[in-house]
């Protein structure tokens, strides 16, 4: 399905691309193993700095995808949340500083 702006013209579907993000200056805080019988997954920064979120779907590691998770206003508050019902690949939690609070779950 192609993108439709909101002008009506049709845009140029990037999702074949390598993301441009960069893990420069971040920190790996946790790996989480695939799973083919996880039922849900929850990753929410806790901390004041944006997290970085890779998600690998297994398929020989070659298909990625880069969420990044806001920070919050104050330490141990609710910032940027992933979650899914679905994803049963490895995840990688980056984050600026080794001290950073990202809590995870899974069902």
């Amino acid at each position: 399905m192609p993108w439709v702006g909101i002008s009506g013209s049709v845009g140029t579907d990037h999702s074949v691309n390598v993301p441009t993000a960069s893990l420069s200056g971040y920190h790996l805080l946790k790996i989480v193993s695939p799973n083919p019988n996880r039922n849900a997954l929850v990753i929410q920064n806790q901390s004041t700095s944006i997290v970085q979120l890779i998600l690998q779907d297994g398929a020989g590691g070659n298909v990625a995808s880069w969420f990044l998770g806001a920070g919050t206003v104050a330490q141990n508050g609710t910032g940027g949340t992933f979650y899914s019902q679905t994803f049963k690949g490895q995840c990688n939690v980056w984050s600026a500083n080794t001290t950073d609070s990202v809590l995870i779950r899974e069902d």
